[in-house]
């Protein structure tokens, strides 16, 4: 069942007429939600069931080998309070990099992408700052820097679609992945990721006005949408009707 706050749908396009440069590239809709959730698998659905749309996924092998210099991820997990202000920073970095730079010569109508800066910053830096692991002068100036780096960026915000699951199923599937470097994430660290996404998305808690603003369309993740093909038509034809009716909404804005 598709879950939306149609209210929101009118912001789409004031947001972008208020920030010139979310007009230079076609709108991208960021698949968001807790470590592994399924974010990735579900923008590979997207991408083989959406016309004319452009996939993106996190940049990993950037987290997981910096230059030679070292696994970033690795480094967080084993030792937060030396390493987060850093991964904090260098994550969105990479992030936003990636997205400028498939974002300059596409073609498509629409992008699918796995992640924002956004949550970077009010989810996993505001996380950081709860758990002590980022102080107060650090939380700010990230802060800064997340919204100057937005303010900066050529990425039309679309919407934001959130895969919402338990903090346990959450750890569970990042148990049968065994991606190298999240050894340490435990069931205490899911349920902070999920307080913060829930403040994010559904209580519009700590959040900058025009953030909250945004539309995000929630994803019962619990579902099989990796390899149920009922699950993931169901999830499909959700994400079409969201796209549809934000692009919907914008052009109404825009004629106007």
């Amino acid at each position: 069942m598709i879950s939306f706050n149609k209210r929101l749908f009118s912001y789409t396009l004031a947001f972008a007429l208020a920030m010139p440069w979310a007009l230079a590239s076609a709108p991208c809709f960021f698949v968001e939600g807790a470590t592994g959730v399924g974010k990735t698998t579900f923008v590979q659905l997207l991408g083989k069931s959406l016309p004319n749309a452009m996939t993106l996924y996190e940049p990993v092998e950037t987290f997981t080998d910096v230059n030679g210099a070292g696994n970033i991820l690795e480094l967080f997990f084993s030792d937060p309070k030396r390493w987060t202000y850093l991964t904090e920073t260098y994550i969105p970095l990479m992030r936003i990099k990636a997205v400028e730079e498939h974002m300059k010569n596409a073609s498509a109508s629409v992008a699918i992408i796995d992640r924002s800066m956004q949550a970077d910053c009010y989810v996993y830096g505001k996380m950081a700052h709860r758990l002590g692991t980022m102080n107060a002068l650090e939380w700010e100036v990230y802060k800064q820097l997340i919204a100057w780096m937005g303010k900066n960026t050529t990425t039309q915000i679309g919407g934001f679609i959130y895969l919402k699951a338990s903090p346990q199923t959450a750890l569970d599937r990042v148990r049968n992945r065994k991606r190298t470097g999240e050894e340490g994430v435990g069931l205490e660290y899911q349920t902070n990721l999920a307080r913060c996404y829930n403040e994010w998305f559904i209580e519009k808690k700590d959040i900058p006005a025009d953030l909250a603003q945004i539309p995000v369309l929630i994803i019962d993740a619990t579902q099989n949408f990796k390899d149920d093909p009922v699950i993931q038509q169901q999830c499909v034809d959700q994400v079409k009707a969201f796209i549809e009716h934000c692009n919907q909404q914008g052009q109404t804005l825009e004629s106007q």
